[in-house]
Parts: C-alpha cells; sequence; structure tokens
C-alpha cells in the first residue's frame, strides 16, 4: 500500500512498508505528530506521510514500528509513501528493545487510507 521512504533512526520495517534509500521529494506530504494517535489520514497514491514523534534514545527508549506483530531528546520522523489504494494501520511503540517483559511506555496507532 505505502513504503517507507525515510526513518530516524533506523528501525525494524512493517510488513506494508519497504524501506528505501534517501528522501524522495513529494509536493503532497501529509504531517502527523503524537496528537494524531487513533485517528485516521487518507492519502492518494503517490502522496507522502510523514509521523513526527518525540523521543530520547540516550534513554534506551526509542518508536519501533509494530505490525500484526539520560540525555537529550529528539523527534523520531517516520516517512511513508502511498504507492496503491488500500488501507492500513501504522502502530508504533516506544520502548526498550531489551526489555521484552516490561509494557512499551508510548503507543501511536494511525488509520491509513489511500485511494
Amino acid at each position: 500500500m505505502f513504503r517507507k521512504y525515510w526513518l530516524l533512526p533506523v528501525i525494524a520495517v512493517a510488513a506494508v512498508v519497504t524501506l528505501a534509500v534517501g528522501l524522495r521529494s513529494n509536493d503532497s506530504t501529509t504531517h502527523v505528530a503524537a496528537d494524531a494517535t487513533g485517528t485516521t489520514v487518507t492519502l492518494h497514491v503517490g502522496d507522502a506521510l510523514e509521523i513526527q514523534l518525540d523521543g530520547n534514545p540516550t534513554t534506551g527508549y526509542g518508536w519501533e514500528i509494530i505490525s500484526d506483530e539520560s540525555g537529550v531528546g529528539g523527534t523520531y520522523v517516520f516517512g511513508f509513501m502511498a504507492e496503491e489504494a488500500g488501507e492500513t494501520d501504522v502502530n508504533l511503540v516506544y520502548e526498550r528493545s531489551w526489555e521484552t517483559d516490561v509494557a512499551p511506555i508510548a503507543s501511536f496507532t494511525l488509520h491509513v487510507v489511500v485511494h
């Protein structure tokens, strides 16, 4: 449905997206932040989607895409490109990857509709 075209830091790729190299320029980019969690965004084929979420990797926490599967913080930027019509959910969790028995301290979910 869409592919991830830019991502800082590099994370695991969900089944619905494929990693591409570099930042693709697109005149139609939808930007969302943490306050959009749980909402739906509608895109058209060829549109880009950028998700920006605050984080602090020096604490060991980092945002990761999930599929049906101390220091200075920053912002994680996840970019996606709509490649074909359809619907999917983007699910991210903010967690320490080595803490397998601990629940994430934050999550973000966005329903994406591509026309």
